[in-house]
């Protein structure tokens, strides 16, 4: 009878802990959202073979915003 006691409190005591354990992962996937880009796409128009080209994009990381 004691065993039989002392395994429900095991089993209980593994779903408290994997219960919050999801709560905790949900709340941190909310938390870091990733990035948020300004402008995605850039149009250089006519480029001449061999010539280089540069592109800056902007972006915003909501997760670090205050």
């Amino acid at each position: 009878m004691k065993t039989y006691r002392v395994k429900i409190l095991i089993i209980l005591a593994l779903a408290i802990i994997l219960n919050s354990a999801e709560s905790i992962a949900q709340k941190a996937a909310k938390v870091s959202s990733g990035i948020e880009w300004i402008e995605t796409t850039c149009d250089f128009g006519k480029i001449p073979q061999g010539k280089s080209v540069i592109a800056e994009f902007q972006f915003k990381n909501p997760s670090m915003v205050r």
